[in-house]
């Protein structure tokens, strides 16, 4: 094995890039955002940043799909845990997910929180184009 294959494991022949990428579901149905929104008194950006970052993406491509600078994205990050009360993004998304768990029960539904799949998008629709940019 040479030295590019140990600095860029997802881009090596053979490798099934797959394992690699972002998933293609989300754990949290959109009927969940508007309670975690008002419990934690988030932002509407904020809660974009959150959707994303429980979607599995990182920084970079959460700033890029924004159209923010990478800074922005980790004071809103920052922000979310602070009002969250968490220290991490995994803490972040199981918080979430309790809430969102606890809201099912209260509901009376006997599902669990139902795995959404996400719609690939092509080159010309953009995730963005469903988000508001930042005036």
């Amino acid at each position: 094995m040479d030295q590019h294959q140990h600095s860029n494991p997802g881009k090596n022949k053979g490798h099934d890039d797959s394992v690699f990428s972002v998933p293609s579901i989300s754990l949290l149905d959109d009927k969940y955002w508007p309670h975690i929104q008002r419990r934690y008194h988030l932002t509407d950006r904020e809660i974009q940043v959150a959707k994303l970052v429980c979607r599995g993406l990182n920084n970079e491509d959460t700033a890029a799909i924004l159209k923010i600078k990478h800074g922005t994205v980790k004071t809103h990050i920052r922000n979310i845990y602070r009002r969250v009360r968490v220290k991490n993004k995994i803490q972040m998304v199981l918080k979430f997910l309790d809430i969102a768990t606890k809201s099912t029960a209260k509901s009376g539904t006997t599902s669990a929180i139902p795995i959404v799949e996400i719609k690939k998008t092509d080159k010309k629709t953009s995730v963005s184009s469903n988000i508001p940019k930042k005036e």
